[in-house]
């Protein structure tokens, strides 16, 4: 990593920390939470949005709102029709879906659909983010519940633990097939967009 891009992350971090202390989520439901100061610099860089105010970090994320979030890291772009039969042109998120599935990071569920508000699970989480990294094969997961990971997601949630976006818990276990609050989302997808030196572009033009 050059130089610069080194100040410029280190100050971004610096930057999340201090909002953790002082600042607090813009969001209504989101002060004084453990994500706080995650939820406020992800606003900031046009990352996550809410709704009247509200973030709602408790409830369940979904696999739009995955996917969403995934997109913006990496850059997605307007225009493109969603491809899957559930995410209709009208849908908040068709355009990002449809980037994504463009760019083959995500495929749907099967029969042409997406399942755009089931909740999404932490291992369909890791396929989207870590297809977008670069996924190597991978034989076997570093975690004592490694073996639960689903086939299609196993090379892609390796990326991720390589990129170091997935703690493990204090019994080594990764628990892929539970679904995450959109706190959990947010979070997740902030330590991305640090990892991939999105943020820097982002806040310093």
């Amino acid at each position: 990593m050059k130089a610069g891009k080194r100040i410029a992350l280190g100050m971004v971090i610096f930057l999340m920390v201090l909002s953790e202390q002082v600042w607090g989520s813009d969001f209504s439901d989101g002060k004084e939470l453990w994500v706080s100061g995650v939820l406020t610099r992800g606003q900031e860089a046009g990352l996550f949005f809410g709704t009247e105010g509200r973030f709602e970090p408790e409830r369940p994320a979904t696999r739009a709102e995955g996917a969403a979030l995934v997109a913006r890291v990496f850059g997605a772009t307007q225009g493109q029709e969603s491809g899957f039969t559930d995410v209709p042109s009208t849908h908040w998120a068709a355009d990002l879906i449809g980037w994504g599935r463009e760019k083959g990071l995500w495929t749907g569920i099967g029969g042409g659909a997406f399942a755009p508000d089931r909740p999404i699970t932490r291992q369909e989480l890791w396929a989207m983010a870590g297809r977008a990294l670069g996924a190597e094969e991978l034989d076997l997961l570093p975690a004592a519940d490694g073996a639960l990971v689903a086939p299609w997601a196993k090379a892609e949630t390796g990326a991720c633990l390589r990129a170091g976006l997935i703690p493990l818990d204090e019994n080594d276990c990764l628990y892929p097939t539970a679904g995450l609050t959109r706190g959990e989302l947010a979070d997740f997808i902030w330590h991305l967009a640090i990892e991939t030196e999105r943020i820097p572009s982002m806040i310093f033009p």
